[in-house]
């Protein structure tokens, strides 16, 4: 059941924000590609790290919890919150006292983890999209911190119109 509630709310998710929000497919695919290099990355290394931390002591004591709610923060680096969200995870498992507060605070860990990811990747991906569909490259003479030195050389007055005094992008060539 929940597995099947997931598939829906991901489903869903991707259906909303491809065609009603109208995000272009390589930047959704990038997103997704950032959450899935942090969980291949961070899940074995939490996993691993929370298998040792946990497996001969009381994962009840005061410092055990505050590991877990560290993870509520953790997420805003994608990996580091990925690991934190499966060793609180171990701690759950090994819980006598508090395993489904370790459970949420996992669970909340890594969705806000693999979020982060997906929208670092999404943005860095759109960015460079908005810039090719410019035609504007940064290290070209046509940025406006060449513009001026640009300007006298080969440019005529329309370019040093529209880039230098207009902006970027208004540019009628």
């Amino acid at each position: 059941m929940a597995r099947s509630a997931i598939c829906l709310v991901t489903g869903f998710s991707w259906f909303f924000l491809r065609y009603y929000v109208g995000v272009p497919f390589v930047v959704m695919v990038a997103g997704l590609v950032g959450a899935v290099l942090v969980w291949i990355v961070g899940y074995p290394l939490g996993l691993l790290v929370g298998h040792y931390v946990s497996r001969d002591t009381d994962v009840d004591a005061t410092a055990y919890r505050v590991v877990a709610g560290v993870n509520l923060v953790a997420w805003a680096l994608p990996v580091v919150g990925m690991m934190l969200s499966a060793v609180t995870m171990q701690f759950s498992r090994r819980s006598d006292s508090f395993p489904t507060l370790y459970w949420w605070l996992a669970a909340i860990g890594a969705w806000g983890a693999l979020a982060n990811a997906g929208i670092g990747g999404a943005h860095s991906m759109w960015a460079t999209r908005l810039v090719e569909r410019a035609g504007f490259d940064p290290s070209s003479e046509d940025s406006t911190s060449g513009c001026y030195d640009a300007a006298p050389a080969d440019w005529t007055k329309e370019q040093v119109d529209n880039y230098c005094l207009h902006g970027i992008g208004r540019s009628s060539h």
